[in-house]
Protein backbone atom coordinates (compact mmCIF):
# COMPACT_ATOMS: atom_id res chain seq x y z
CA UNK A 1 0.00 0.00 0.00
CA UNK A 2 0.75 3.59 -0.59
CA UNK A 3 2.10 5.98 1.90
CA UNK A 4 -1.18 7.27 4.48
CA UNK A 5 -2.44 10.48 3.39
CA UNK A 6 -2.51 13.57 5.55
CA UNK A 7 -5.83 13.62 6.44
CA UNK A 8 -5.41 9.39 7.40
CA UNK A 9 -2.76 10.45 9.48
CA UNK A 10 -4.37 13.28 11.11
CA UNK A 11 -7.11 10.51 12.14
CA UNK A 12 -4.38 8.04 13.27
CA UNK A 13 -2.88 10.01 15.69
CA UNK A 14 -6.11 11.66 16.97
CA UNK A 15 -6.85 7.83 17.77
CA UNK A 16 -3.73 6.95 19.15
CA UNK A 17 -4.06 9.85 21.74
CA UNK A 18 -1.76 12.69 20.60
CA UNK A 19 -3.46 16.12 20.30
CA UNK A 20 -3.14 19.14 18.28
CA UNK A 21 0.07 21.43 20.30
CA UNK A 22 1.05 18.24 22.46
CA UNK A 23 4.20 16.70 22.66
CA UNK A 24 4.50 14.86 19.10
CA UNK A 25 2.03 16.57 17.05
CA UNK A 26 3.46 20.54 16.74
CA UNK A 27 3.25 22.88 13.55
CA UNK A 28 5.49 23.50 11.07
CA UNK A 29 6.77 27.15 12.03
CA UNK A 30 6.63 28.24 8.07
CA UNK A 31 3.03 27.10 7.52
CA UNK A 32 1.30 26.86 10.76
CA UNK A 33 -1.32 24.46 8.83
CA UNK A 34 0.76 21.73 8.35
CA UNK A 35 1.13 19.73 11.27
CA UNK A 36 4.35 17.53 12.25
CA UNK A 37 3.41 14.48 13.57
CA UNK A 38 5.52 11.93 14.96
CA UNK A 39 7.68 9.55 12.40
CA UNK A 40 6.10 6.96 10.82
CA UNK A 41 8.83 4.25 12.11
CA UNK A 42 8.05 0.93 13.93
CA UNK A 43 9.34 2.92 16.92
CA UNK A 44 6.80 5.91 16.84
CA UNK A 45 4.16 2.98 16.10
CA UNK A 46 4.98 0.62 19.06
CA UNK A 47 5.05 3.74 21.12
CA UNK A 48 1.64 5.17 20.41
CA UNK A 49 -0.58 3.05 18.69
CA UNK A 50 0.03 -0.99 19.33
CA UNK A 51 -0.71 -0.16 23.44
CA UNK A 52 -4.53 0.86 21.77
CA UNK A 53 -4.62 -2.53 20.86
CA UNK A 54 -5.23 -4.82 24.60
CA UNK A 55 -4.56 -8.15 23.88
CA UNK A 56 -2.68 -8.73 20.88
CA UNK A 57 -0.19 -10.83 19.29
CA UNK A 58 2.30 -9.52 16.25
CA UNK A 59 4.57 -11.60 13.43
CA UNK A 60 6.46 -9.63 11.07
CA UNK A 61 8.15 -12.39 8.48
CA UNK A 62 10.50 -12.45 5.65
CA UNK A 63 7.80 -11.67 2.88
CA UNK A 64 7.66 -8.61 4.21
CA UNK A 65 3.93 -8.80 5.67
CA UNK A 66 2.77 -8.31 9.47
CA UNK A 67 0.18 -9.96 10.88
CA UNK A 68 -1.66 -9.17 13.69
CA UNK A 69 -4.02 -11.55 15.86
CA UNK A 70 -6.50 -10.05 18.02
CA UNK A 71 -8.91 -11.86 20.80
CA UNK A 72 -8.92 -14.79 22.90
CA UNK A 73 -8.90 -18.90 22.20
CA UNK A 74 -12.59 -18.92 21.42
CA UNK A 75 -12.35 -16.01 18.78
CA UNK A 76 -9.10 -15.10 17.09
CA UNK A 77 -8.95 -12.65 14.14
CA UNK A 78 -5.98 -12.11 11.95
CA UNK A 79 -5.28 -8.69 10.01
CA UNK A 80 -2.45 -8.65 7.38
CA UNK A 81 -0.60 -6.17 5.64
CA UNK A 82 2.29 -6.36 3.34
CA UNK A 83 4.66 -3.52 1.91
CA UNK A 84 8.52 -3.61 1.36
CA UNK A 85 8.86 -0.85 4.38
CA UNK A 86 8.40 -2.96 7.86
CA UNK A 87 6.35 0.56 9.72
CA UNK A 88 4.28 1.23 6.58
CA UNK A 89 2.91 -2.61 6.80
CA UNK A 90 2.18 -2.08 10.14
CA UNK A 91 0.79 1.05 9.88
CA UNK A 92 -1.83 -0.25 7.21
CA UNK A 93 -2.53 -3.14 9.77
CA UNK A 94 -3.29 -1.04 12.60
CA UNK A 95 -5.53 1.24 10.42
CA UNK A 96 -7.62 -1.54 9.52
CA UNK A 97 -7.81 -2.62 12.72
CA UNK A 98 -8.82 1.16 13.97
CA UNK A 99 -11.58 1.09 11.44
CA UNK A 100 -13.24 -2.53 11.82
CA UNK A 101 -12.69 -3.71 15.25
CA UNK A 102 -12.47 -0.31 17.06
CA UNK A 103 -15.08 1.35 15.01
CA UNK A 104 -13.03 4.66 15.93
Amino acid sequence: MNKPTQKELVHFWEWCGLKRGTCGWMYDPADPLKPIFPPLNLISLFQYAVPKLGGYEITFDNENSVCIFLGDESDIRCYESINEDPALALFWVLWEIKNIELKA
